[in-house]
């Protein structure tokens, strides 16, 4: 049994009926030399993805604690410092997307905007206009304070419609 991958395999069997190669010993250990060369290729490029997973892995680490730091300041520059980490974090890491399944079961409406960010081409202006949406609703119920946020939605939305006109 070969340990290099099938398409490898097939690559070598259909070198090796090539009219032209030198027949018996030599052949043999041309395609030895050719198997062992292919293979360590093989290795070393498997090696270094699953290195570069770790060292994403751990920037992510990094992101998302610096993220956290940054939430707890003014300011709202953590929240995208720490989905980028969590991003890097779920591209890379199996574990890691398990674990996200899961809360993702128990708390689908927390996820939805981390899984519309993850999307291949995600679109950040909805989600970051929905979550805005979403904090004012909770900040009113909340607070029970007038309806300030919604007032003045409302009044940026009236002059926006005006100007289109």
């Amino acid at each position: 049994m070969s340990v290099l991958p099938p398409h490898h395999e097939f690559k070598l069997k259909a070198e090796s009926q090539v009219a032209g190669l030198p027949h018996g010993e030599k052949r043999d250990r041309k395609l030895r030399f050719k198997r062992k060369l292919l293979y360590y290729r093989w290795r070393i490029r498997e090696i270094s993805r699953k290195v570069l997973g770790w060292v994403i892995i751990g920037f992510g680490f990094v992101f998302l604690a610096v993220g956290s730091v940054f939430a707890l300041l003014p300011g709202h520059i953590g929240l995208p410092v720490m989905i980028i980490g969590l991003i890097m974090v779920l591209k890379n890491a199996f574990w890691a997307r398990r674990q996200f399944i899961i809360l993702k079961k128990k708390h689908p409406n927390w996820v939805m905007p981390l899984r519309k960010l993850l999307r291949r081409n995600p679109q950040v202006a909805p989600v970051v206009w929905h979550q805005l949406l979403r904090s004012e609703r909770f900040l009113t119920k909340l607070t029970r304070l007038p309806r300030l946020l919604s007032i003045w939605r409302r009044k940026l939305n009236r002059k926006k419609i005006h100007n289109a006109t």
